[in-house]
């Protein structure tokens, strides 16, 4: 029998029994670079949404199709993400039960069963929970997280691309690819790369760490203020755009119909910090602003953003004197012009 048919399908006999049923699945397990991404999902059974099956199986446009109807036909959806650091501190295994703790974090589970893909079910939730090897080909419910957890992890990999487009996370997601692998050799690995993973662990950090590069404090300082946009739900479309008139916008990102133009500040001493919010000064808004146009009635670009999308102008400082950078987000900064 096609996978999810009717008679076999493990959701069945929760359903016949009134129990909801979320299946769960995580993106991200094996790549060398990025976050590992799980995703929880209640389909109704009384609307359940076509040509759903294991993301793998489906190709990228496929996948974006078919995660649109999810979400908007399931009864409720939650994500859950745990980065490479916390992957480094506490193994892969062991963040992928964190990310699915966290995916079902928001969720109603009152008389639910939950199925998870693979062998294990998830440690320290008390909710009712059967594992399915295989249960992306076997459990609807799972084929449907499956390919939420996908499609979101692949956003945010394409974002990183954006940020280190020299190791081509557009094409492999932080895979082990021979293009990958080669990369990591020639430049070594980047912030996003998971240091316990072989052979990470042996390529050195040779252009993102401070105490080398103090030189490049405001590239650096782009960095961080780009990786801080992604994990907060932004897509990056542009780091270091340059319009008309030697006109520049660190970094460019969208969320919703929302397009953010984003002035980044680095500094390195602690005092320049704090106002560095009020040093934009009316002129470098007034440019900034411009190459906004520029960007908007750019032909290459009109395919990144929404039609009539609203525009936001953000400043971020980044201050470098401590041990660990900190970072300020001051949204819609910008004085009235």
């Amino acid at each position: 029998m096609a996978p999810y048919d009717s008679d076999i399908r493990p959701e069945k006999q929760w359903w016949q029994r009134g129990k909801r049923v979320i299946g769960v699945d995580e993106a991200g397990r094996g790549p060398l670079a990025g976050p590992v991404v799980a995703a929880a999902v209640e389909l109704n059974p009384e609307n359940l949404p076509v040509g759903i099956k294991d993301s793998k199986k489906l190709t990228a446009k496929s996948r974006s199709t078919v995660a649109t109807t999810i979400y908007a036909q399931s009864i409720q959806t939650g994500i859950g993400i745990v980065h490479e650091q916390e992957i480094d501190r506490i193994n892969i295994l062991q963040a992928t039960f964190q990310a699915m703790r966290s995916g079902l974090e928001k969720f109603k589970t009152e008389n639910t069963h939950v199925l998870v893909d693979g062998k294990f079910t998830i440690p320290d939730f008390e909710q009712e929970q059967t594992a399915l090897v295989d249960g992306d080909d076997l459990s609807i419910s799972i084929g449907a997280a499956s390919i939420i957890a996908k499609t979101f992890r692949d956003r945010m990999m394409l974002s990183y691309h954006v940020l280190f487009p020299e190791y081509g996370f557009d094409a492999h997601k932080g895979y082990g690819s021979k293009r990958h692998l080669e990369a990591l050799t020639e430049y070594g690995r980047c912030p996003i790369h998971r240091r316990s993973f072989n052979p990470v662990r042996d390529a050195p950090n040779r252009r993102f760490r401070m105490k080398d590069n103090a030189q490049k404090a405001g590239w650096l300082g782009e960095i961080y203020a780009g990786m801080y946009f992604v994990r907060n739900g932004y897509d990056l479309l542009m780091h270091g755009y340059h319009g008309s008139r030697d006109g520049e916008i660190d970094l460019i990102a969208l969320k919703g119909r929302e397009v953010i133009f984003v002035e980044v500040k680095s500094y390195l001493r602690a005092a320049e910090a704090e106002p560095a919010h009020y040093r934009v000064t009316p002129a470098k808004q007034k440019k900034i602003a411009d190459t906004a146009e520029h960007f908007y009635t750019n032909e290459v670009y009109k395919n990144r953003y929404p039609a009539e999308p609203e525009s936001r102008f953000d400043i971020v400082t980044v201050d470098f004197s401590r041990k660990k950078p900190v970072l300020k987000h001051f949204a819609d900064a910008f004085l009235p012009l």
